[in-house]
């Protein structure tokens, strides 16, 4: 999937795709299963020989618009559909694994400031492969909402291009290199956009075909450290000590386990608990202060003010927004509610 687009920016930009994928031991004819995953170290080497043969350093922000919506299969569609910016980068990040089942997006929220943050174990990922990442996640953005992104700053991990002008001026932010992690850092406000493209009718088709899709994924370590997690949070608050013994190793093992990963135990928590919260609003059968206790809140209050610090809105709202979609799906044709002012 990533290669092929990457093959794609490759052709736009001037360049041979077919040299890349001889220099990396592919043929043409291998990409043609979409089911077919390359391994991470050949597909990072793709990215490093198409910098080698393209002369343009940024060719990936310069090539982007290009890339046509459905070039991500399903997850363009899923990510497309969604309601506003908020469930779209949600969504990104939980179906991410399709791209790179080694790496995972983080959606984190800290007061006024979100921020989409990339993270991997082992080789790091070559710069020209976080730059398609990000510049088509900020594309896709501009095109649903049809609103630039109050973007207040970019990480990358690698050091800098000769010249990063370009980056500059594509995220129109400012770009720094050689960070701790690769991260987009935005106005929260941006997670309450509307989308355009929302479509309630088709979305939760595409949600579910998306969930199955990914299962048949390679899970990581951390997807198992959040099933431990959910198992460990059924109405009572989850310790590093229960999940730990859900995965039946030791604390400190987990910890460190977890810091390898880039990341930490209150953080997968926090995690799994948006998701849940995410899906019990939606479904609508419980209470808000029965999806508190579930998640093993003290009190509703407690669960309010986390859900409105990751998602920068209450969850009854969150829930009201849901329900108004559902209503306007549920609506016949030429009703009021069926209409979409696009």
């Amino acid at each position: 999937m990533v290669l092929r687009v990457l093959l794609h920016a490759v052709r736009r930009a001037g360049g041979d795709p077919d040299r890349v994928l001889a220099d990396i031991g592919l043929s043409p004819e291998g990409l043609d299963q979409p089911e077919r995953r390359i391994p991470t170290a050949l597909a990072f080497r793709a990215f490093e020989r198409a910098l080698e043969l393209v002369e343009d350093e940024a060719f990936c922000l310069h090539v982007v618009g290009d890339i046509p919506v459905g070039a991500f299969d399903v997850l363009d569609f899923a990510v497309r559909s969604a309601a506003t910016m908020g469930d779209a980068l949600e969504r990104m990040a939980r179906y991410y694994r399709f791209i790179d089942d080694q790496s995972s997006l983080h959606l984190e929220v800290d007061g006024e400031l979100a921020s989409l943050v990339g993270r991997r174990t082992g080789t790091a990922t070559p710069r020209p492969a976080t730059e398609l990442l990000f510049a088509i996640v900020v594309a896709r953005g501009r095109l649903l909402t049809g609103q630039s992104w109050p973007m207040r700053e970019v990480s990358f991990q690698a050091e800098a291009p000769r010249d990063s002008r370009a980056h500059e001026a594509f995220f129109a932010a400012p770009v720094r290199f050689a960070q701790a992690h690769n991260a987009l850092r935005f106005d929260a406000s941006w997670l309450r956009v509307p989308c355009r493209t929302a479509d309630p009718v088709i979305d939760p088709f595409l949600e579910r075909q998306a969930g199955i899709l990914l299962q048949a994924v390679p899970r990581d370590y951390l997807d198992q450290v959040r099933d431990a997690i959910a198992r460990a949070m059924n109405g009572s608050a989850p310790t590093l000590a229960k999940a730990a013994r859900q995965l039946g190793t030791g604390a400190r093992t987990l910890q460190r386990r977890l810091r390898e990963h880039g990341t930490g135990f209150q953080q997968e928590l926090a995690r799994v608990r948006l998701d849940t919260a995410r899906t019990l609003l939606a479904d609508g059968r419980l209470t808000v202060a029965e999806i508190a206790y579930l998640l093993g809140f003290s009190d509703p209050s407690a669960f309010h003010h986390a859900f409105a610090r990751w998602t920068g809105s209450a969850p009854s709202d969150y829930r009201a927004a849901r329900a108004a979609g559902d209503r306007s799906a549920a609506a016949p044709p030429g009703s009021k509610g069926g209409q979409r002012d696009d």
